[in-house]
């Protein structure tokens, strides 16, 4: 797999948006010095390894990112419902917090990974530790652990590793039955979540956006074939997986196909 991958990340930027919903400024200072800590893969990955178990608009490059925050708008629009969330304020921002966090190790605590990790719901405590000690807010040592608590769970029934062995808890609290319900919404393949209308602020040197379509991949593919055969070297900024799907953006599916016509002379 070619990894040529823009990392000057600004988790402050990012995830702008949903860090101005959360009210409480040692919270969301926390939630920032946590995603500083995440893996660099979080930032690049797609949510699901395989591909089965989210909609299309959370695959391909960004597609973690796109998730978690498919999660958190999920929660917004129910956080706004006194029937599904009677929170209290800090309760909400807690909830938050975990939406933000919840994937964070999600193919595991190195800083590349290949697979969704059955128990990354449980390295998010460990890996983002040293939060502790940088915050000099005592409260939020035990604010950590309610946030820490609702990601462990938030899996919800899916409890188990592929060997059987339970190794999650189930969500037993209405918070932590809250997390997992936006997690398991956001997830569904039926249900795509518009984070697009939201997203102005720039992810290194591109926006989040969502993975190029179908038609734009095959096309590529065959500009690229066709260059092949001619022997044209185009460059190589596209990330193929092991099944040979291309994941890129749709504004770097457009600039690729741009220039692979013109090294061909069709324009």
């Amino acid at each position: 797999m070619n990894k040529k991958i823009n990392m000057d990340i600004n988790p402050s930027l990012i995830f702008a948006n949903e860090l101005e919903r959360i009210q409480n400024p040692i919270v969301k200072e926390g939630v920032i010095e946590a995603l500083g800590l995440a893996p660099s893969y979080f930032w690049v990955v797609p949510a699901s390894s395989s591909g089965k178990y989210h909609p299309v608009s959370s695959l391909g490059m960004h597609g973690l990112v796109r998730h978690v925050k498919s999660v958190f708008w999920v929660g917004e629009e129910l956080l706004g419902h006194r029937l599904y969330a009677p929170f209290t304020d800090w309760e909400k921002d807690i909830i938050r917090a975990s939406e933000i966090l919840h994937d964070v190790c999600k193919q595991g605590e190195e800083e590349w990974g290949t697979n969704t990790v059955t128990e990354h719901p449980l390295l998010v405590r460990n890996r983002v530790r040293p939060i502790e000690t940088t915050l000099k807010y005592p409260e939020f040592e035990g604010w950590w652990d309610t946030i820490c608590e609702l990601i462990e769970t938030h899996m919800g029934i899916w409890t188990t590793d592929r060997a059987g062995n339970q190794i999650l808890q189930e969500p037993e609290t209405a918070m932590q039955k809250f997390v997992h319900l936006c997690d398991f919404i956001a997830s569904r393949k039926s249900i795509t979540v518009d984070i697009q209308g939201r997203e102005k602020q720039a992810f290194g040197s591109q926006a989040v956006e969502e993975v190029a379509s179908e038609r734009q991949v095959s096309y590529i593919k065959s500009l690229y074939n066709q260059a092949h055969a001619k022997g044209i070297v185009l460059e190589s900024e596209v990330i193929i997986d092991s099944e040979g799907k291309v994941t890129i953006t749709k504004t770097r599916a457009g600039e690729l196909i741009t220039k692979a016509r013109k090294a061909l002379g069709f324009e």
